[in-house]
């Protein structure tokens, strides 16, 4: 159990210094294309973690590992709750 919380740990610390450096970007985006918005970028994610994975055997010229990527699609879910979250709060 420790182990995920190290992870959920990351994945908050990541999402508020990244949150706070974009300027809250995917709220914005949410907000003037709709949820397809985040499939889009989930897609995104999804489609690197396929190239590393399966493509090219986990090797990546540009410095991102596959723990990087995973870490940015959880980070999309969860950004993506709490934006359906906030929607149901108004």
């Amino acid at each position: 159990m420790e182990t995920y919380k190290g992870y959920t740990d990351k994945l908050a610390d990541t999402l508020a210094k990244k949150n706070a450096a974009y300027g809250d970007a995917f709220g914005k985006s949410i907000e003037k294309y709709g949820y397809i918005a985040a499939l889009v970028r989930m897609s995104d994610k999804w489609n690197r973690l396929n190239t590393l994975m399966i493509d090219s055997n986990g090797i990546d010229n540009l410095g991102e590992s596959i723990q990087d990527t995973l870490l940015d699609l959880a980070g999309y879910c969860v950004l993506t709750m709490a934006e359906l979250d906030n929607e149901d709060k108004h």
